[in-house]
């Protein structure tokens, strides 16, 4: 069930345009991902780059779909031959794109969402990305059986509106370091003293905590 958000899958695929992220591909520089305020075009180490989200949707005459098989963009043409193909080859709805003639009414403003090429310079994988939605009420059935017809929402730009994910401030590794050390100097100050009144927790956290 749809809520007021719903993930999709990150692609990325070379282009020869000019983008605005983009790999800087000398050997030294690690497949890092660029993100600028100016396009880069194609050049012997400059790899410029689109971003395109996903869905399970169905895919209709005329609509964009990624081809993971191929590993590229296709326009379903229609037409049986090729709804076989994108069957076969597990084909995917293409709902935003950085590639605003593609997706002129959903693209993606990665100035926004400066945390997605930061995530995958960290992890050298695309995170999912939830979108916010919206929804029209479908009052063709009745009073008492209405259904709500969700959309992706967008900025009065058309840019669809990413939702960033929460930080986690600490790893479960970090929590479980940090009440084992708390425990050990409760513990040494219990031995010390003989009692566990004294201990000072508020500056054990300042002292520890960072």
């Amino acid at each position: 069930m749809k809520t007021d958000k719903q993930t999709y899958q990150l692609v990325m695929l070379p282009t020869k345009k000019a983008s605005e992220i983009y790999k800087y591909e000398p050997k030294d520089h690690n497949d890092l991902l660029y993100l600028q305020t100016e396009k880069y075009k194609f050049s012997k180490n400059i790899k410029p780059q689109y971003l395109y989200l996903t869905s399970d949707d169905s895919i209709k005459k005329n609509d964009w779909y990624y081809n993971p098989v191929i590993d590229l963009i296709q326009l379903n043409l229609g037409g049986k031959a090729q709804e076989k193909i994108i069957k076969r080859d597990g084909g995917k709805k293409i709902v935003a794109s950085t590639d605003k003639s593609m997706t002129p009414n959903h693209w993606i403003d990665l100035s926004k969402s400066k945390w997605i090429t930061d995530y995958y310079n960290e992890k050298r994988e695309l995170p999912e990305i939830a979108l916010k939605l919206g929804y029209t009420i479908n009052k063709s059935m009745g009073h008492f059986h209405q259904e709500r017809e969700y959309f992706i929402k967008t900025n009065t730009d058309n840019s669809v509106i990413i939702i960033e994910p929460k930080k986690l401030l600490y790893t479960h590794n970090d929590v479980a370091y940090h009440i084992h050390s708390v425990l050990s100097d409760v513990a040494l100050h219990i031995l010390k003293t003989g009692k566990i009144d004294g201990f000072d927790s508020d500056k054990w956290i300042e002292e520890n905590i960072k």
